[in-house]
C-alpha cells in the first residue's frame, strides 16, 4: 500500500550564469565524493547543498537527490529559479539512490544496504506529498507510466508480467515496449505491450526454443540419503499430471538414478504440476503409491514463450528440494 508523507520545501537562490544548466545543455555531468560536476574543458562543481546521491537530466533542467541535514532532499537546477525540497525521509549515508523526473514528479529509489531491498518514492512538489512502494529491485518510466521490477515479475502500470530471471536491473528499453532485464549474465526480453516475456539469451549459449517440449522434469534421490539408508534401494517411478490431466509417467529406475520426463504445456501461462512417487513393493509384487508425507508438493509455475523450463525434484528422504531453471541444449554451455 502507498503511504502518504507530508513534506516541506525551501527555495534555493538563483545560481550564477557560470552554473546555468541551459548554458551547458549538451555536456555530461558526474558525481564524485558527493559533489556534482559538469564535464567541460575543466570539471566544474555545481553548488548544491549537501551530499549529492543521484541526478537526472531532462531538457535544460537537472534534477537531483542529496543528503542534507540528516534527510534526503529533492532538487532542481533550471535556467530560471532553482529549488530544493526536504522529503522528510531520514538519510542513511552510503545507500544507493536512483532518480527519474517525469510529469512534475520525482521518482527515486533508495537501496537499503542492510536489508538489500529498495524502496521507491514518488514525490510531488506541487502537492507536497510522498508515496512509497517497498521491495522493488529497479524501476523506469515508459511512455509516461511507471515500470517496476520486483522479484519474479514486472509491474507495468498495474499489469504484472512474470519473468524467469532473478534479474538485478532493467538494462534497457527499446521502442517503448521491449524491456531488457539482466542478472549480470543472462538477458530476458519482455514485451510490456503484450504483457509477456518473449525470449532469453546469453553470450555463447543457445536456449532450447521449446518446439517439441517446453518442460523437462527430473526426479532423483540424493545420494547422501541413499547411502545413509539401512533399507535396500528401491525401484521408483513418478506419475505426472498437469492442470489436472494425466500426462504419463517417467521411466522406472533406482531412486538415485535421474528419471526424466518431457512434456508440452500451455506457454505464456501458469501451469499446475503434480507428481506422484510410486515404489516397488517386493512383498506384494507390484508398485504402490507412497504415503502423502513422502510425495512432492504440487507446484504452480509460469512457463514462458520460446523456452523450456527445467524442474528438478531432489529427494533427501524427508523433503523434496525443487529447483527451476531455463533449459540449455548443451548443459556444458552454462
Amino acid at each position: 500500500m502507498l503511504g502518504i508523507i507530508m513534506t516541506a520545501s525551501i527555495l534555493l537562490g538563483a545560481i550564477t550564469d557560470a552554473d546555468s544548466v541551459s548554458r551547458y545543455d549538451s555536456v555530461d555531468y558526474y558525481i564524485e565524493d558527493g559533489y556534482l560536476f559538469r564535464k567541460d574543458l575543466y570539471s566544474q562543481r555545481l553548488e548544491i547543498p549537501g551530499y549529492v546521491n543521484a541526478f537526472f537530466k531532462q531538457g535544460e533542467c537537472l534534477y537531483f537527490i542529496s543528503e542534507r541535514d540528516g534527510f534526503y532532499s529533492a532538487g532542481v537546477l533550471s535556467p530560471g529559479r532553482n529549488y530544493i525540497f526536504n522529503t522528510g525521509i531520514e538519510a542513511l549515508h552510503g545507500n544507493k539512490v536512483k532518480i527519474i523526473f517525469n510529469r512534475s514528479v520525482f521518482y527515486f529509489s533508495i537501496l537499503n544496504n542492510i536489508a538489500e531491498v529498495s524502496t521507491l518514492y514518488r514525490f510531488s512538489p506541487d502537492y507536497n506529498s510522498l508515496q512509497s512502494i517497498d521491495g522493488i529491485i529497479d524501476f523506469a518510466i515508459v511512455s509516461g507510466d511507471l515500470l517496476i521490477l520486483k522479484k519474479g515479475f514486472l509491474d507495468y502500470n498495474g499489469v504484472k508480467i512474470p519473468v524467469m530471471l532473478n534479474a538485478e536491473q532493467i538494462r534497457d528499453i527499446l521502442d517503448n515496449r521491449l524491456v531488457l532485464l539482466t542478472d549480470g549474465t543472462d538477458v530476458e526480453v519482455c514485451d510490456i505491450a503484450a504483457a509477456k516475456s518473449v525470449y532469453q539469451y546469453r553470450e555463447g549459449v543457445v536456449y532450447d526454443r521449446g518446439d517439441n517440449f517446453n518442460i523437462l522434469l527430473e526426479f532423483c534421490d540424493q545420494r547422501s540419503y541413499v547411502a545413509s539408508s539401512d533399507e535396500e534401494e528401491k525401484l521408483v517411478y513418478y506419475n505426472v499430471t498437469v492442470n489436472g490431466h494425466d500426462i504419463g509417467r517417467t521411466e522406472t529406475g533406482y531412486g538415485s538414478l535421474v528419471k526424466q520426463m518431457e512434456a508440452r504445456v500451455n506457454a505464456g501461462n501458469y501451469n499446475i504440476i503434480s507428481a506422484e512417487r510410486w515404489e516397488l513393493d517386493k512383498s506384494r509384487g507390484r508398485y504402490v503409491r507412497v504415503n502423502n508425507i513422502n510425495q512432492p508438493e504440487e507446484i504452480r509455475i509460469f512457463v514462458p514463450l520460446n523456452r523450456v523450463v527445467k524442474i528438478q525434484f531432489n529427494y533427501d528422504g524427508n523433503y523434496y528440494n525443487i529447483l527451476q531453471s531455463v533449459y540449455v541444449k548443451n548443459e556444458e554451455d552454462r
